[in-house]
């Protein structure tokens, strides 16, 4: 990767841009069944910003939650799906602050003076995601070894350059979401307006039989 991106950017084995005593790591390994009142747990499914919500998570009794204490999350974390589908990447809100991972889930802390969002994208863009995706494990049941993810490969540009790829980012998936909401909105109507252009001509609200002579001459 060092030869694709600027010559002024490192490329940085992702374990060095997280905090030292907060390292990578996935979580419980057998939650249990949800009891409805217990800890909070974070499973694979629920790394979607949709679903990063308190109200979404199962729970876990305090008893099994209790060993895998190091693997709590806090506010800014990012969370990392490693098992079924993996590769999806989130920031943890702060209402899930103390709510726990599954194995499914690794819990990734950026270091001090490391921008959450900027290395939320490293890690989703193509060639770190295909790098991952190449040292996935099992046949039956995909999923990344975290030896493999404290060691992916991580192009760093500065500070200020960090800074600015995550505002351009965030600004741009914004602008093209609202794009696809417009156009979303559009091939809706435009559904509605055919169902009910075939309901008109079928039940004989419209008249075609000028349209038919006109084709025929």
């Amino acid at each position: 990767m060092a030869g694709e991106v600027p010559a002024h950017w490192d490329v940085i084995p992702l374990k060095w841009l997280t905090e030292p005593d907060r390292p990578i790591m996935y979580g419980i390994v057998l939650p249990g069944p949800d009891v409805g009142e217990g800890v909070p747990i974070l499973k694979g499914g629920n790394v979607r910003r949709e679903r990063l919500r308190l109200e979404a998570l199962a729970r876990t009794t305090a008893e099994i939650e209790a060993p895998y204490a190091r693997a709590r999350l806090r506010a800014n974390d990012l969370v990392y799906s490693i098992r079924g589908t993996i590769g999806d990447c989130e920031i943890v809100p702060e209402e899930l602050e103390g709510c726990n991972i599954t194995q499914d889930v690794a819990r990734i802390a950026p270091a001090e003076g490391v921008d959450g969002e900027w290395l939320r994208f490293a890690l989703l863009c193509e060639p770190v995601a295909e790098d991952l995706a190449c040292g996935s494990l099992g046949a039956a049941v995909r999923g990344i070894n975290i030896f493999d993810l404290k060691r992916a490969r991580i192009p760093v540009p500065t500070a200020h350059e960090r800074a600015d790829i995550a505002t351009y980012l965030v600004d741009e998936i914004a602008r093209l979401e609202r794009l696809a909401e417009s156009a979303a909105c559009a091939a809706e109507l435009l559904r509605e307006r055919r169902a009910a252009l075939i309901s008109a001509a079928v039940t004989g609200q419209i008249d075609v039989r000028d349209v038919a002579e006109a084709e025929m001459k």
